[in-house]
């Protein structure tokens, strides 16, 4: 959640938390929020042979229904605006999005 995912505790953690699971013969690991996919990688490599399945290509392919659908998709070459909201501390979360790779502009 505070995107410290070269964190090396992190296996660790995923490993509490999912080897259970994995004991009892769960074979696919689902990852339910589009963030999760950043630890894709870890999951896998923790646990060979089980299947990771994000939604963040759904997720996408649905908006792109949405937005077609109600006819308000961008259809042209010209650069848009981001404007990210977040019910939570708004300088934590760029610093979280910069840790993960987003690069931005500005962010005021």
């Amino acid at each position: 959640e505070q995107g410290d995912i070269q964190n090396p505790l992190l296996p660790q953690l995923i490993r509490n938390i999912l080897k259970q699971n994995i004991s009892d013969g769960a074979d696919t690991v689902v990852l339910g929020c589009t963030h999760y996919e950043f630890i894709s990688e870890i999951i896998q490599n923790e646990f060979s042979g089980v299947d990771v399945i994000g939604v963040s290509e759904a997720i996408a392919r649905q908006t792109c229904v949405v937005l077609e659908r109600k006819k308000i998709e961008k259809t042209d070459n010209v650069g848009g605006i981001l404007d990210i909201i977040t019910s939570s501390d708004h300088e934590g979360f760029m610093e979280v999005m910069l840790k993960l790779g987003f690069r931005h502009e500005s962010y005021e």
